[in-house]
């Protein structure tokens, strides 16, 4: 295995880690509907044209993986929560060959969430943040979005309704829009290297 196989491999344990740390902390306190960050985070437009968020990819996957998450049957993307008894539906789009946008949306809110008390904060109006490993189409970077890290991502996640999230704000990178260099720029700088 070479160490870009392994870094990877690393990479993506952690992230894994990351995520069933967030999925543990929700059940653990309630329901999905007690932490409207982790609904929007799950059901937010992954991505716009051309790029993708793996962390919202690999969130949803666990969640779905799951002790919390049943699949309806094998040949469709509907689940239903084990602890509350909604309906998830799994968006699954392959934007470019073997790269994917997903998303989870509930389609069926069951009567007993009305009753339950709000744990978790809202997403921030008008932010937008996505993995630092993001997948994207040469010349489509994201747009107004903040790049965030593996750490600032659980922290966001499980954060409650008690305000501290603005302090949190000081690790999250913003992308400038204009950083984005054609593949012919690219191309001719490497060549030119040589």
């Amino acid at each position: 295995m070479s160490d870009d196989q392994a870094r990877v491999r690393e990479y993506l344990a952690r992230l894994d880690g990351a995520c069933d740390q967030i999925i543990s902390w929700v059940f653990s306190h309630g329901t999905m509907f007690q932490f409207p960050r982790v609904v929007e985070y799950c059901a937010k437009e992954n991505g716009g044209s051309g790029w993708e968020d793996s962390y919202q990819n690999r969130l949803i996957g666990r969640l779905c993986e799951s002790q919390w998450f049943a699949k309806s049957d094998k040949s469709s993307n509907i689940y239903r929560c084990t602890v509350d008894d909604s309906i998830w539906y799994r968006d699954v789009d392959e934007w470019r060959m073997l790269a994917y946008k997903e998303r989870l949306s509930c389609s069926s809110i069951p009567k007993t969430s009305d009753n339950l008390p709000v744990i978790g904060a809202s997403l921030i109006d008008h932010q937008v943040f996505f993995s630092p490993d993001f997948f994207r189409t040469v010349s489509f970077d994201p747009t107004d979005a903040q790049r965030i890290d593996l750490d600032f991502f659980v922290r966001f996640l499980t954060e409650l309704q008690d305000g501290s999230f603005k302090a949190l704000m000081s690790n999250v990178q913003t992308v400038e829009k204009e950083k984005t260099v054609s593949i012919w720029n690219r191309l001719t700088n490497a060549f030119k290297g040589r």
